[in-house]
């Protein structure tokens, strides 16, 4: 992992697709004041989108305590101008075959997860990424981490990692448990 998000996006002249997971939605919901100037950096470049899967949206949106609460989080989604893909057959496949790789590995993560890497593996070759900041729902043994971003909260410090699928480690782990 060499450059921060900042830098890797900005320097993009081809269009770059950010899946963003739940907890950068949270986190940017919390703490307006820390995220409204790293949404705006990162949409400087008018190539990159924002990403996300209705299973995200349906993570976020499950804490609402009432109509009035789920539409303040709607609202505040708004400037991230989200894309949502839906989660089709390819998205699903994909995420069977990481949740039987992770099973092998003693590792498990959320179905939401499983459709995020799921759909990173289906767009990869569309200059996709994933930002989040649970390192451990994605292993560098199928997915890269390529850049960062360090968000001082008032009490504690998150890095967010921006990841991308990689092939190779994928099939060398999936020759290994998938049967083709």
């Amino acid at each position: 992992m060499k450059k921060d998000v900042f830098s890797l996006v900005t320097s993009s002249k081809n269009p770059i697709y950010i899946f963003l997971d739940t907890n950068f939605l949270i986190d940017a919901v919390r703490n307006p004041h820390k995220f409204k100037d790293i949404i705006a950096k990162l949409l400087e470049n008018k190539l990159v989108s924002f990403v996300t899967l209705d299973s995200v949206l349906i993570e976020y949106y499950k804490g609402s305590n009432n109509q009035e609460d789920l539409k303040k989080k709607v609202e505040a989604l708004l400037p991230l101008n989200l894309d949502i893909i839906p989660i089709d057959k390819t998205i699903v496949t994909n995420a069977t075959e990481l949740a039987i790789i992770y099973q092998q590995n003693g590792k498990a993560v959320s179905t939401t997860d499983y459709y995020l890497g799921g759909a990173l593996m289906k767009y990869s070759k569309s200059n996709a990424y994933m930002l989040s900041r649970d390192h451990g729902d994605f292993p560098q043994t199928i997915f890269d981490k390529v850049a960062y971003l360090v968000v001082d909260y008032d009490r504690n410090v998150q890095t967010f990692v921006l990841y991308s699928f990689n092939e190779r480690k994928y099939r060398s782990k999936a020759k290994k448990i998938l049967v083709t």
